[in-house]
């Protein structure tokens, strides 16, 4: 079996860090940093069953695990508040740039859900940090619940889909 990966370190939003000097309270705006991540699909007809995809970035601590994460998320629980969020993109507009998001550097968890329609069908977390010269934090997909199949494709690979050669 194939796997697919697609990866993305693009800039796009800001954050601000709050410090505190002894007595004295100051604002100082640290510069975001890009989240280099990779999403693995697990074989080319997962990737091309995907229509959009959805990444957040949560500050990673005792309290949250990626499993935990997960595990909210299938069951539809209230999700704690994300450091960042990408909109939602295609897995074909990644080479242009879509899927980005900034965060103070720092340790992530970066849950991923992929989406046919508005139904979730595929979903990952992966932990790591934004610190430079870490490697992009991987996200391997899995089945979102067992209510969900990979359907079968032509395409041989997930630029085909993107050109219009395969349904």
């Amino acid at each position: 079996m194939n796997s697919i990966r697609l990866a993305t370190s693009i800039l796009a939003c800001s954050s601000l860090i709050l410090c505190r000097c002894g007595a004295a309270t100051e604002d100082v705006e640290e510069p975001p940093v890009p989240v280099a991540y990779e999403l693995e699909f697990s074989s080319v007809a997962a990737a091309v069953a995907v229509d959009n995809i959805r990444v957040t970035a949560y500050p990673l601590n005792e309290a949250v695990s990626c499993q935990d994460l997960v595990n909210m998320r299938r069951n539809d629980l209230d999700l704690p508040i994300p450091a960042a969020q990408t909109d939602l993109f295609s897995p074909c507009d990644v080479r242009a740039g879509a899927g980005g998001m900034e965060v103070a550097f720092g340790e992530y968890a970066v849950l991923a859900v992929a989406f046919q329609g508005s139904t979730p069908m595929l979903i990952g977390c992966g932990a790591g940090s934004t610190d430079n010269g870490s490697s992009p934090i991987g996200v391997s997909f899995t089945l979102f619940n067992n209510q969900v199949s990979i359907p079968q494709t032509t395409c041989v690979h997930l630029e085909d889909k993107c050109l219009g050669a395969c349904p």
